[in-house]
């Protein structure tokens, strides 16, 4: 145990996927270097969930608990007297070995966050997931969907509708309902299998009123980020919208994903074979449904 060392992760004002890479990376680096953990500061005061009439209002501290992470008047000691270094700047440079408390500071970038850091956690989503449970209160977790099941992440919210086609420069943007009904019509006619499947979405019923017109098809019941985060990734598989929250449901539990064409953000999953783009004219590839299949114990 490095006695003197300690890692802290600045989550900036962003939300909750954007913000969780930074403390994923402090984890899996106090995890493999025996430093201690300092607990983030999850509240931000936030007035643009409100203004959209967003149905989470992302007040992540609600759902988080220190846990075993070092927090209150000792963390804030540690954060005034000890020496500060930047995880982006200074490692993996060696530490100096000396009695001096020392915090190593994980921060997100505001552009390209994944693509420049994401590679620090690759292959680490066990241990990730694990202490992502053990600070989530439990209201939060009592929420969770436990069964395998195909999840669908419609995300609306600040995503804006594409001015043009969508291809690999256009992000924040929201995809076509119809992609996600074909998708969802090729799984179950593919399969041949009246699976459950759950809508993830902070858009409005009349939003996604055309995915949940079919048998076996409804939302989440909770309203909650990170219930929600969890839930998805126990699905067998997940039709993903461009973004990082779907993204993160995929990595946590290494869940096949499906996305729009140019919409992937980068490689989430330990094999290539379980993330494919499809287009609404495509089949779904066999090898894909396989797994897909044998997660849902078809």
């Amino acid at each position: 145990m490095a006695k003197n060392l300690f890692g802290y992760a600045n989550l900036g004002r962003t939300g909750l996927a954007h913000g969780l890479l930074a403390w994923a990376r402090c984890v899996v680096w106090t995890e493999q270097v025996g430093a201690t953990m300092l607990a983030p500061h999850w509240y931000r005061f936030r007035i643009g969930p409100t203004i959209r009439k967003e149905r989470d209002k992302r007040n992540y501290f609600l759902d988080f608990h220190d846990g075993l992470q070092v927090s209150g008047l000792r963390r804030e000691y540690l954060l005034a007297t000890s020496r500060h270094i930047y995880a982006e700047l200074d490692l993996p440079n060696k530490i100096p070995e000396n009695s001096r408390k020392t915090i190593v500071i994980f921060r997100n970038a505001e552009a390209l966050n994944e693509r420049k850091f994401f590679h620090f956690i690759d292959g680490h989503h066990k241990l990730v997931r694990e202490r992502l449970i053990s600070i989530t209160k439990d209201k939060a977790l009592e929420g969770v969907y436990t069964e395998p099941h195909v999840a669908i992440h419609v995300r609306r919210g600040d995503f804006t509708e594409p001015k043009k086609g969508l291809d690999k420069l256009t992000t924040n943007t929201r995809l076509p309902i119809k992609w996600y009904e074909k998708i969802l019509i090729k799984l179950q006619s593919q399969m041949e299998s009246n699976f459950k499947t759950i809508i993830y979405s902070d858009g409005s019923d009349y939003e996604i009123s055309d995915l949940l017109k079919y048998k076996n098809v409804e939302r989440s019941k909770t309203t909650t980020a990170i219930t929600d985060l969890i839930s998805m990734s126990n699905a067998a598989v997940l039709v993903a919208s461009a973004s990082g929250f779907s993204q993160w449901g995929s990595y946590l539990g290494n869940v096949p994903c499906i996305s729009h064409p140019n919409q992937s953000l980068f490689s989430y999953l330990q094999y290539s074979s379980t993330e494919i783009e499809i287009g609404p004219e495509n089949n779904i590839p066999e090898e894909f449904l396989s797994e897909v299949k044998s997660r849902l114990h078809l």
